[in-house]
């Protein structure tokens, strides 16, 4: 199954909010912590409250935050005595008075010395220079014991022990150092969460980009050096991956061009090798004949005669040879174009038939005919189709004994291809031939050892058929007769070439 694709612009701004959001949440939360610590925004006015502390079974009440303040709590009978104290008590009495009760500093003595308040935030400072002993301070409650009999609960704590001094509000406190401080301890937060969230999105962006654009860069350099079996695997979004069937396809075009050049250049050397040796054959033959008659080593008339002729022959073979090198280069060259006509091919091929009639007479050959009497309308390059046709006529007539049945034929197939073919039940071509019988310099007998065959006829009639969008092919029949056949595409062949 395709995996989903992903796209790496959607992946990127994905990241880019994500990030953000990050980095004001943990802000936000660092923020909210610092707050909490450094402001000290603590209730603790439960821990002295003695109605939250006392229990009714005041022996199992919970003092644990009320004894770091130093604080304690005591329980008063009816008769104002001290039945059961718990925590460290700092003064021991055995009982209060009335009076003793009443001189107790509760929780409002606090609110008689330096309250400030600013933007409704209630601030204490408790400390007093006229005093030297601030005593203590307690909190009281009446409450009903388990045993059903009223107590009097106290909460008493040191009275110096109660220092709210909240610089943050009150100007009269250390307010510069511990803004100081707040300012560090929270750039120095803030910057921490800002390096792990850029730490996070860098190793998030150089997964997904940096990765991929290494690969790619490593397979690219690959590709430069030659390397054309490389499988670039990038792994990475939509952007990417389009990259990397790209990349894949240029591999295997530049695989495919490298096996083409290197089987042009073999071409190549074996087209020159053989232009090599069909021109330095008549060459030879020319030079020595030329030589023996201007040296006077040919005596007689009418072998002088027979020299010559010779010579006039070679030198036409030589003429054609070098014509058809010219017909092949051309054929070559991309740019080379065709003049086409639009042609009556039945008519057409009737025509180059006639022209050969008595080739075919001469050589004592049964000619069938097989053409329809109706049109054909073919966009031919005629003087070109004129050669294809031809060439396959003079193989018929030239590479078979006399007597063989020739067999011309020309249909329609499936409504979009016209086929001509020229068959005949002579010599067998050999099969090392076949498998050739299309490249330049090939000859289906001795011919080209003979001086009479270039071996570029099929080479050059294939590619006259290949620029039609036709084909020239080859086979044998079920009763061994041997068959080319040339085929045109007519709904190719209605568009311009």
């Amino acid at each position: 199954m395709r995996r989903k694709e992903k796209s790496l612009s959607i992946y990127l701004i994905k990241q880019f909010i994500l990030f953000s959001i990050l980095i004001i949440a943990a802000t936000s939360v660092f923020g909210l912590f610092a707050s909490h610590v450094l402001v000290n925004d603590k209730d603790v006015l439960h821990i002295f409250s003695a109605s939250e502390v006392i229990r009714q079974d005041y022996e199992n009440s919970d003092i644990s935050l009320l004894e770091d303040f130093d604080g304690w709590i005591e329980i008063l009978d009816a008769r104002n005595r001290v039945i059961y104290t718990k925590g460290k008590v700092l003064e021991k009495k055995t009982s209060y008075t009335q009076e003793e009760l009443l001189e107790q500093k509760g929780i409002e003595y606090l609110l008689k010395h330096n309250v400030t308040k600013i933007a409704g935030i209630l601030e204490i400072n408790t400390t007093d220079p006229n005093e030297k002993d601030p005593g203590y301070v307690c909190t009281t409650t009446n409450f009903q014991g388990a045993d059903g009999e009223r107590y009097l609960g106290i909460v008493k704590f040191p009275m110096g022990k109660l220092k709210a001094s909240f610089t943050f509000y009150n100007p009269k406190g250390d307010m510069g150092a511990w803004l100081g401080r707040t300012a560090l301890y929270l750039s120095a937060g803030f910057i921490l969460i800002f390096i792990l969230c850029v730490w996070w999105y860098s190793i998030s962006i150089k997964r997904h980009v940096g990765e991929p654009n290494k690969k790619l860069a490593a397979g690219l350099s690959e590709l430069t050096a030659g390397n054309y079996d490389l499988h670039l695997s990038l792994q990475a979004e939509y952007e990417y991956s389009a990259i990397e069937e790209s990349f894949q396809v240029l591999a295997q075009e530049l695989r495919h061009a490298k096996v083409q050049r290197q089987q042009y250049e073999n071409e190549k050397q074996q087209l020159f090798s053989n232009i090599a040796h069909d021109l330095r054959t008549p060459i030879t033959t020319i030079r020595g004949y030329a030589k023996a008659i201007a040296e006077g080593v040919v005596v007689e008339e009418e072998k002088k005669q027979e020299y010559i002729g010779t010579i006039v022959k070679k030198t036409d073979h030589l003429n054609e040879l070098v014509e058809l090198l010219l017909i092949y280069t051309k054929l070559e060259n991309s740019e080379y174009q065709f003049v086409f006509e639009e042609t009556d091919f039945t008519e057409f091929v009737r025509e180059v038939v006639i022209e050969y009639m008595d080739d075919f007479e001469r050589e004592e050959m049964e000619l069938e005919l097989e053409i329809p009497e109706g049109e054909v309308r073919l966009s031919i390059a005629k003087t070109e189709i004129r050669r294809v046709i031809g060439n396959l006529l003079i193989n018929a007539i030239k590479h078979n004994p006399p007597h063989t049945k020739v067999r011309l034929k020309l249909y329609e197939e499936d409504h979009n291809e016209i086929l001509f073919e020229v068959a005949d039940n002579g010599e067998p071509i050999q099969d090392e031939v076949k498998l050739h019988m299309f490249e330049p310099f090939v000859s289906g007998n001795e011919s080209r050892t003979s001086g009479s065959g270039s071996g570029l006829g099929l080479s050059i009639c294939k590619k006259i058929m290949e620029k039609h969008r036709g084909s020239l092919t080859y086979h044998e029949t079920a009763n061994h007769w041997k068959c080319f056949r040339i085929r045109f595409d007519s709904s190719a062949n209605r568009e311009s070439y």
